[in-house]
């Protein structure tokens, strides 16, 4: 069964660390895995069919 409500492990990380790790993270109460996809330029994710670059 699928758990919507995961709750990450740990404190909050800081907004610096997070850009440069590209970890999981929480966008509009989706969970977010960032994806690198060299055919649209780097690391990014899809959300609802829209790629999100991620810079």
């Amino acid at each position: 069964m699928l758990n919507w409500t995961f709750v990450p492990a740990g404190p909050p990380r800081d907004v610096a660390y997070a850009r440069s790790d590209f970890g999981p993270f929480e966008y509009n109460t989706f969970t977010v895995f960032p994806v690198f996809n060299w055919q649209y330029g780097g690391w990014g994710y899809w959300f609802f069919g829209v790629w999100v670059p991620l810079y």
